[in-house]
């Protein structure tokens, strides 16, 4: 009876914290499902537009997604829309607009996702076809240091590669389970050099999943020939997890966070130095 009676007495009182003004509503953004006239036999596109993007007017930060239907929606999927929205709400990172490409049926997806099979050629389109329509149609941006590039598994070679030979589209780079057996990247990074990667993020899982040795190794060249900071520009992680969008879509919000947020204290400090 006491306690109910303080929680009682309590609600009359004048709590800022309960106060209907002080709560507000998440906002959702919205997705749309397009396709590009000629674009891989007009292969499905997924767009995530944040909230209030009607009235806005500087163009958004854009990440691009591969195997993009796994991006959005229901059990099975990377949640992205959902994380974005709560990343956004709590100012961990700026409104970004997401593009999920759609992967190829069957033998196709392995010709577009190694870079020696159709890999580079695939990029290419991304680059030429993909991103200057979404420009045109949404307002996102075309500063490559505002556009992203995020993959898993094969989709995750892709990406790491895309940050050393497509890094005047992409200065930021995600790959999840990285399949480094498709694709060696050690020779991408000898041959084109550091140049203009922002921030290069590799996993792999501890359970059924992809080797971490490779992921090792290329930390280990990143850092003592091309100057890359580890966990700084450069962040790799053994997650719990095996290889599916289960265990991706658990460490996806961190990701995110990394990959669109502002640099920590530390990455900030080393940035900074002359």
């Amino acid at each position: 009876m006491i306690g109910l009676a303080l929680a009682l007495a309590g609600c009359g009182s004048k709590n800022p914290l309960f106060e209907p003004t002080s709560f507000q509503v998440l906002k959702k953004g919205t997705i749309e499902r397009t396709t590009i006239p000629g674009y891989r036999d007009n292969r499905e596109l997924f767009v995530y537009l944040p909230h209030g993007h009607e009235e806005r007017s500087r163009p958004y930060p854009v990440l691009v997604v591969l195997d993009g239907g796994s991006a959005f929606g229901p059990p099975n999927t990377f949640h992205i829309q959902k994380i974005l929205d709560s990343l956004v709400f709590v100012g961990r990172v700026p409104p970004t607009a997401v593009v999920g490409i759609a992967s190829a049926l069957g033998d196709q997806r392995y010709v577009e996702y190694i870079p020696s099979f159709g890999g580079e050629v695939f990029l290419d389109g991304v680059r030429d076809t993909v991103l200057p329509e979404m420009r045109r149609r949404y307002g996102i941006t075309s500063d490559p240091d505002s556009t992203y590039l995020i993959g898993s598994s094969l989709g995750g070679l892709m990406a790491v590669d895309a940050g050393f030979t497509h890094d005047d589209t992409f200065r930021r780079v995600a790959g999840l389970s990285v399949s480094y057996w498709a694709g060696a990247l050690i020779p991408k990074m000898q041959a084109h050099g550091r140049g203009a990667v922002d921030r290069f993020y590799q996993d792999t899982g501890d359970g059924d999943d992809n080797s971490y040795d490779p992921l090792v190794r290329v930390e280990t060249y990143a850092r003592d020939s091309l100057g890359f900071t580890p966990g700084c520009d450069i962040l790799t992680v053994l997650a719990h997890g095996d290889h599916d969008t289960y265990s991706w879509s658990h460490r996806m919000p961190s990701i995110l966070e990394y990959l669109l947020g502002p640099p920590g204290p530390g990455c900030a400090a080393i940035a900074a130095r002359p």
